[in-house]
């Protein structure tokens, strides 16, 4: 059951999805830390350059995630179904009252205790390459959330300083705009051959400084213009790390409960085995003597369960994964899956 529906090409391709993701992280963050440099030349930005990249890194996070998520669901059914084959061992009946999804899952048929142990180990094998992979990707998240945050500090210190010349350049513009103006109304009943060769040169000079003005408040207020957007997209990337760390953490939580799921299903398939299921890979290994070393493994299962399934449902709106058959049953309108925790 497992190993047909998680085979070993999938946890390649997420792993191989979650490194594509750490490295668009990577150029985004640094394209980033070059424009938040003091010494940054703002002018020389090319933003849809740099919002493609943006663009990339988000997109690549959002797949990963929605993969992840729906691994996790489709890891929840087979638990169940397993659960559910587990039940049958002491009730030919157990799942029988419903025509639901479950009961087209098992074809109303029951399973050794060998195979049902089995099929667990396979599915704590994909938890354990999961929970690696969740491992890895929150210092990641936590670590690059950091370094945009100080990045965007810095940003927002030359902008402070930026809006304090601006100001400045909008005084000095509207002095030399008064003392023009000025100048042409003392000037103007003088115009004619007789206008003095001083007061011309001043009005020239005045002009000048007028023009330097308008093009150095013109200049200004692009590069503001300019560091308003670079600080936005600066923020809409912490944004999107701040969302990643988010459901990283509720997904962790959820695969740490069903995690105590399987561990228990399996001791209990194991105890009705005639030939116990002792060869675990190393993953799997770490995951049991885990849970075995936690004291509140199994404490209050069922509750903390239904308070992981309800946070991850909240960050994590998963549908049920494309590539999952349907089993059409007697009804015509069949039920929907429904999960429930597993208990021994």
């Amino acid at each position: 059951m497992a190993h047909s529906q998680f085979p070993e090409r999938d946890i390649a391709q997420l792993r191989r999805l979650l490194d594509d993701a750490c490295k668009g992280t990577a150029a985004a963050e640094a394209a980033l830390a070059h424009h938040s440099r003091p010494e940054a030349r703002l002018t020389a930005i090319n933003f849809p350059l740099e919002e493609t990249l943006l663009g990339e890194a988000v997109g690549l996070w959002n797949e990963w995630k929605a993969r992840v998520a729906a691994l996790l669901r489709r890891l929840d059914t087979q638990t169940a179904t397993a659960l559910l084959q587990y039940e049958r061992l002491f009730d030919e009946t157990a799942g029988r009252q419903s025509q639901g999804f479950l009961r087209r899952r098992v074809h109303l048929g029951n399973a050794a205790p060998e195979a049902i142990a089995l099929d667990v180990v396979e599915l704590l094998s994909v938890s354990a390459a999961l929970d690696r992979m969740l491992g890895e990707a929150k210092p990641f998240l936590a670590l690059h959330h950091r370094v945009c945050e100080a990045h965007l500090q810095q940003l927002v210190i030359r902008r402070r300083q930026l809006d304090g010349d601006l100001d400045e350049a909008g005084r000095r513009l509207a002095s030399l705009k008064a003392r023009t103006h000025e100048r042409l109304s003392s000037t103007l009943p003088q115009r004619g051959p007789s206008l003095d060769a001083a007061s011309e040169e001043e009005r020239k000079e005045l002009a000048l400084d007028r023009q330097a003005a308008e093009v150095k408040d013109k200049m200004l207020r692009s590069e503001h213009e300019t560091l308003l957007r670079l600080m936005t997209d600066d923020e809409d990337f912490l944004d999107v790390l701040n969302g990643g760390i988010a459901a990283v953490n509720v997904m962790a939580a959820k695969l740490a409960i069903d995690v105590e799921q399987r561990v228990a299903l399996l001791k209990a398939a194991n105890e009705q085995s005639a030939t116990q299921c002792e060869d675990l890979p190393v993953g799997v290994e770490d995951l049991v003597a885990a849970c075995e070393t936690n004291l509140l493994a199994g404490h209050d299962l069922l509750l903390r369960k239904q308070a992981a399934d309800d946070a991850f449902a909240r960050r994590l709106e998963v549908a049920l994964s494309p590539s999952e058959p349907t089993v059409d049953d007697e009804e015509d309108n069949p039920a929907e899956p429904q999960p429930r925790p597993a208990t021994i």
